[in-house]
């Protein structure tokens, strides 16, 4: 029990626990309070369930706030505390404390009885004024008027970050028409006004190369990044540069060769932006408003592919102009960037802790509510860094959570490559990133970037005219952009899981009828009919597949991971995605056939069919792998410890005997009568927090 008497000792030394211990009695009681709170600590079935303030005594809590406040905890960064506590008084330090074990330990009416102070020192105000009040009931409705200032102006740039990833992806999709034709050593000769690709390797490696460079640099740089370098403001204004660059230079190349590696620049941008901007979205939003301020990353992406497809019809014959195009969103996103406030997590992370309480007040609106993240936050950090500590003890794990030199000596010896190691070598952390893995693979297994990148020189190479093509991928990209905003209103109240199996589900059959819509005729009467019907399954797909599978996967990613691994999590999932991602985008161009085969077994329709598959594949195993992350209570970023405290083995258990009630148990809140398991993994969640057995 040495963490204990250390902590007994630290209290009885503190000018805290000399007012308060005058007798015998109170530290016997202090002491069993100890004992109890790490037996509560101690989950074995589960793994390290954890969270350090629900099952903390009240009292001890309030103790252990005023310790940190008053720097008496060994290792503490005086420096940084003593800035803290020229910005927030210690009484509203200890009130933000108890608002974050309990969002109704404080008294709205202002009645004192059920608050115990500690000590003179500890006596606090436990009643809300009126402007906290009110900021807390606003904090529970999820309206985007109600917000801040400054957390608009981050999630604007995160929108507009959205955007120019979906630009820079609509913007080659019309150069695609033009440029192996008319690029010096052109690889493609015309044939009837149109642009026929010859030596295919080539064009596929530089619509494939944005994708190459993004799975293998971008997505992994932004972790150095962001721990070693500028945080995650620096970070995306870095992207963000590398993709103004490599838009304009796109624009300006004279040969494949350097285009290809202007493509490569502008992938470590797509990557290194892609692997941050929904981290920092989720990282300041509030647990209410998480999931639908997160669906602007797919809404915005959209926007910005339909904003790109315009380009195209506007400098409809000239491609430099439309591949440079992209320029025009990055330089305003770069400005953006620069202009707003950094991540409180990651301030925290870092232990400038004046910093994250001042970027908390702007973002939250009041002093309380700055403080109970704040402290939230501290306590959940340390917390993960003492499990990733390798200790073996689940007590010593979770209860040296306050002993402050543990984190200190774990942050000092955490590494990139240690962080990396620890997606799969932490039981919670795989977890995770095994769920990420599948809703990421789920997105590209529908073929959708088929339609994304390459929907053009698809639908021209099954026949389609050029201009058509080109109406068309804009038609796909107005379809994407509108349906997307559907997300919006149901990702908080159907769930991650629900819509990403409904739209996973929904476009099989679709795709089936996209790849026969392929083999009709275009001979004599009949190319007005193909077109119609070609474009109609393109809409109709593209209507199933946004709101889940184009909404969830980069959303369900951003929040499953712990903060001191988030950013390396976050780089593993999009990995996954672009990898995916360039195998698509170079090798679907291989299976083109000539235009005038219009049968069943035509290159694009054998693909379309292929994709059938893929996608039933990818359904299947987000049914059983993929747990939800919704949580009734709008739960906040560090509580995805609970959720991936349960065993994949017991997932998959609950979900096939889920399956035998098919549909009815897709509703999100849907019981079976089951006494082999919980009625529902939110039920599970609830026992998780509760400490109660769960299996």
């Amino acid at each position: 029990m040495s963490s204990e008497s250390e902590h007994v000792r630290a209290l009885s030394n503190s000018t805290t626990v000399t007012e308060r211990s005058g007798s015998r009695k109170a530290f016997t009681g202090m002491h069993q309070e100890e004992r109890r709170y790490e037996q509560k600590m101690e989950f074995d079935h589960l793994g390290p369930v954890n969270d350090p303030l629900v099952s903390r005594d009240p009292f001890l809590l309030r103790e252990d706030a005023a310790l940190f406040y008053d720097c008496a905890l060994e290792g503490q960064p005086e420096e940084q505390i003593a800035a803290l506590r020229r910005v927030v008084t210690k009484a509203m330090f200890i009130r933000g404390a108890i608002l974050a074990q309990d969002p109704n330990g404080l008294d709205p009416q202002g009645d004192s009885d059920s608050f115990r102070p500690a000590s003179s020192l500890l006596e606090s105000d436990s009643s809300l004024d009126d402007v906290e009040f009110k900021a807390l009931e606003l904090e529970k409705k999820a309206r985007l008027r109600d917000q801040t200032k400054p957390l608009n102006l981050i999630l604007l740039t995160c929108c507009v970050g959205a955007i120019v990833q979906g630009w820079t992806q609509a913007s080659m999709t019309g150069a695609n028409l033009n440029w192996p034709c008319e690029l010096p050593g052109s690889i493609g000769v015309r044939t009837d006004g149109t642009c026929n690709t010859q030596r295919k390797w080539i064009f596929n490696a530089i619509n494939a190369a944005i994708y190459f460079s993004a799975c293998t640099i971008g997505v992994w740089l932004s972790d150095i990044l962001n721990d070693k370098f500028w945080g995650r403001r620096g970070a995306l204004i870095t992207a963000g540069t590398c993709t103004f660059v490599a838009s304009v230079w796109s624009g300006y190349c004279r040969t494949w060769p350097e285009l290809l590696i202007a493509r490569l620049l502008l992938g470590v941008g797509y990557g290194a932006k892609a692997s941050v901007v929904t981290i920092f979205e989720a990282e300041v939003s509030p647990g209410a408003r998480r999931g639908r301020l997160l669906v602007s990353w797919q809404v915005f992406t959209a926007t910005g592919i339909f904003l790109g497809a315009s380009a195209n019809l506007i400098f409809l014959n000239n491609w430099r102009l439309q591949i440079a195009s992209s320029f025009i969103p990055s330089i305003t996103f770069v400005t953006l960037a620069w202009a707003c406030s950094e991540s409180p997590r990651w301030l925290i992370k870092k232990e400038r802790y004046k910093e994250a309480f001042q970027v908390l007040r702007d973002l939250r609106g009041t002093e309380l509510q700055a403080a109970r993240d704040l402290y939230y936050i501290y306590a959940q950090l340390r917390v993960e860094m003492s499990m990733f500590a390798g200790e073996t003890s689940a007590r010593q794990r979770l209860v040296n959570w306050r002993v402050y030199w543990t984190y200190s000596l774990e942050l000092a010896r955490s590494s990139y490559i240690l962080r990396v190691r620890q997606l799969f070598s932490i039981v919670r952390n795989r977890r995770a990133a095994l769920a990420s893995a599948v809703v990421m693979a789920s997105q590209q297994l529908t073929g959708i970037n088929i339609f994304a990148f390459l929907v053009a020189s698809f639908l021209t190479a099954s026949g389609t005219r050029p201009i058509i093509s080109l109406w068309s991928s804009f038609a796909w990209a107005a379809c994407n952009a509108i349906f997307s905003t559907v997300g919006y209103w149901y990702i908080d109240t159907k769930g991650r899981r629900f819509l990403l199996l409904g739209s996973l589900i929904l476009m099989i059959p679709l795709i089936i009828g996209q790849a026969l819509s392929l083999t009709i005729s275009t001979n004599g009467n009949n190319g007005g009919v193909h077109t119609g019907i070609v474009i109609l399954f393109i809409v109709l797909n593209t209507a199933a597949y946004s709101p889940g599978a184009g909404v969830v996967p980069f959303l369900y990613s951003s929040e499953v991971f712990p903060l001191i691994n988030r950013e390396a999590g976050m780089s593993w999932s999009c990995f996954v995605n672009f990898v995916l991602g360039s195998l698509v985008i170079f090798f679907v161009p291989l299976s083109w056939t000539s235009p005038s085969d219009e049968s069943i077994h035509s290159g694009p329709t054998t693909l379309l069919f292929i994709f059938t598959g893929l996608d039933l594949l990818a359904a299947i195993l987000v049914w059983f792998l993929v747990p939800e992350t919704n949580h009734p209570e709008r739960a906040a970023l560090e509580e995805m410890n609970y959720l991936f405290s349960i065993p994949t083995s017991a997932v998959v258990k609950y979900h096939s005997l889920k399956a035998k009630d098919l549909p009815n148990s897709m509703r999100p809140d849907a019981e079976i009568v089951q006494e082999k398991l919980p009625t529902t993994l939110k039920m599970w969640w609830d026992f998780s927090r509760s400490g109660q057995n769960a299996v």
